[in-house]
């Protein structure tokens, strides 16, 4: 019986050596494909979830008190971000982008938290477009989406970016960035908008080939 045993272990053990081989490399990619399953999983939730905090925040926040974060955002120097935030907002809907950018200069520099500083980069980027300097504009777009990918101006962001690709005649990066905006924000209000491009822009590749 215990020779049998040996025997039949020694050949399951062939059996498994040589089987091992051939499949290491199907079980290999299979792994792979689930890892970047599970990120792209991981990578919505958190920012699903960071909408989420931060709407429950304003929900419990008390009426006429501050919450509990604009605290925490002064600098080394005593300086609030939300006041000068809240100038260089202003400078902006005013259209003077110099001293807005100015300004939201001083934010980026000065101001290292990285809970609140996507919107001043979103905002410098707004300035730069406005002001006629695309190539700045899209350098701080594509920060944004590059450094705070679960920020609520992610998606406004890459959807900007497409559309900046669109109109500087250079569909093939304006369909990559519509089609990450699809991938990984399917909930953004510019989903529908970007879809109807994306179609145009397949069917006017279709039509030139």
């Amino acid at each position: 019986m215990i020779r049998y045993l040996i025997l039949l272990m020694s050949v399951l053990l062939m059996v498994n050596t040589g089987c091992r081989s051939t499949s290491q490399k199907r079980v290999n990619k299979d792994i792979t494909g689930i890892n970047e399953q599970l990120y792209d999983l991981e990578k919505n939730q958190i920012k699903h979830s960071t909408r989420l905090k931060k709407l429950e925040d304003e929900l419990n926040q008390p009426r006429g008190k501050k919450p509990p974060e604009e605290k925490e955002k002064i600098d080394e120097q005593g300086e609030d971000y939300n006041l000068v935030y809240k100038d260089a907002y202003k400078y902006y809907i005013e259209k003077n982008y110099i001293e807005a950018l100015k300004l939201l200069s001083r934010i980026t520099a000065r101001f290292k938290d990285d809970s609140f500083i996507d919107n001043a980069l979103f905002l410098q980027a707004e300035s730069y477009y406005e002001s006629n300097q695309p190539e700045e504009a899209l350098k701080y777009y594509q920060m944004v989406y590059r450094y705070f990918p679960f920020s609520i101006k992610a998606d406004d962001a890459l959807f900007k970016i497409g559309t900046m690709y669109l109109d500087s005649k250079n569909p093939t990066y304006a369909l990559v960035a519509f089609n990450r905006l699809i991938s990984e924000y399917p909930d953004s209000d510019f989903a529908n908008i970007v879809s109807l491009k994306i179609k145009e822009l397949k069917n006017q590749t279709r039509s030139k080939q």
